[in-house]
């Protein structure tokens, strides 16, 4: 089996799992938990099955010399390499990857405004759910914690990390279907919209910059950004005015109009700052070791890889034939996706 082949397996195990969570969570089977039950299904999720077991997965088939007994250190440092969490940034991505999280927190809110009118002006129903309690700081700090940390790390680490793994030699396209991926594992469809438009920036991020930092920093920033929207709501402080501002953009037609004009001209400024971190990205060198492709940046220790080489990943294949487990693993998603759409419409 090749990589993209077993990449497509490890994933489709992923989606699997998620939605087991999901069905268990549903019948009540985490209400016997001192934790909520929706704590727990985050708590699963995001450190399970987005976590142990795409990284053991990968870990198990990474390849190892002949005549040689597995190595559990070297197995994880080739997955970390394999995954991104190897390699520097260019100081100058590091600030225009600050600038795109805010371009792109702001563009989304719009978005996700767009997207949610467009569904209930064709009959669905969204549904309603109990907020978040904001008693004191410590459950603010459990959100942020839940709701900004978990998903920054594991939903990155599956889906800019293991599918770019098998998947970023087919070109920019990776960043399109890994974006589409996303968007369905949250089986939401009033999140499609907006967590689409999210993976793109996201794969743009790390397509550009060769490193899953970046995108699991603006993932946190974007989150975050809205446990502090939901925590103003309920308490005040200075966010609230934030949230006026968008209110002001949103409830009226003036608003919109004003809203879709800054919205456009965000996109223009995050397309430059994508073009500024293409124009600095340092190109790949691409050399063999017993028959493997290693790819590595113009700085990057060549001694450490050589030595990493008996370890190192899956060659580069691209899949000629379907991928049957990565079809499998889209077919889960968006039925559960359409499951959510069709409840709402008849809700």
């Amino acid at each position: 089996m090749d990589k993209q082949s077993y990449i497509g397996k490890i994933y489709f195990f992923a989606v699997l799992s998620v939605i087991v969570v999901r069905v268990l969570s549903g019948a009540g089977v985490f209400a016997q938990f001192s934790l909520s039950s929706s704590q727990v299904f985050s708590l699963l999720v995001q450190c399970v099955c987005m976590g142990l077991i795409p990284l053991v997965l990968y870990m198990v088939r990474t390849p190892r010399a002949r005549g040689t007994s597995p190595n559990l250190r070297r197995a994880f440092k080739t997955t970390l390499r394999d995954f991104g969490y190897i390699g520097k940034v260019a100081q100058a991505n590091w600030g225009r990857t600050l600038c795109i999280a805010v371009l792109m927190i702001f563009t989304a809110k719009f978005i996700s405004f767009i997207w949610s009118n467009a569904l209930v002006s064709i009959g669905y129903t969204p549904a309603t759910s109990s907020p978040t309690e904001y008693l004191n700081i410590g459950d603010l700090f459990l959100a942020i914690f839940m709701t900004a940390v978990l998903p920054a790390v594991f939903e990155e680490l599956t889906h800019r990390g293991l599918l770019f793994a098998g998947f970023r030699n087919n070109g920019i396209g990776v960043v399109f279907v890994t974006a589409a991926l996303f968007a369905l594992i949250h089986n939401n469809i009033r999140q499609t919209g907006y967590t689409f438009y999210d993976g793109v920036i996201l794969g743009l991020l790390v397509y550009y910059t060769r490193s899953i930092y970046p995108a699991m920093l603006v993932h946190f920033l974007n989150n975050f950004s809205s446990v502090l929207g939901d925590y103003a709501g309920q308490n005040g402080g200075v966010y609230a005015y934030v949230n006026m501002f968008y209110n002001l953009l949103l409830n009226t037609l003036v608003g919109r109009i004003i809203y879709a004009v800054l919205f456009v001209l965000a996109l223009y400024f995050m397309f430059e700052l994508f073009r500024g971190m293409r124009r600095d990205n340092k190109k790949y060198k691409c050399f063999s070791v017993l028959d493997v492709k290693i790819y590595s940046v113009e700085d990057y220790d060549f001694g450490a890889l050589l030595k990493a080489a008996p370890y190192a990943s899956f060659p580069a294949v691209r899949a000629k034939k379907l991928n049957v487990f990565l079809a499998a693993a889209v077919f889960l998603s968006a039925g559960a996706t359409l499951f959510s759409f069709i409840w709402g419409i008849l809700r």
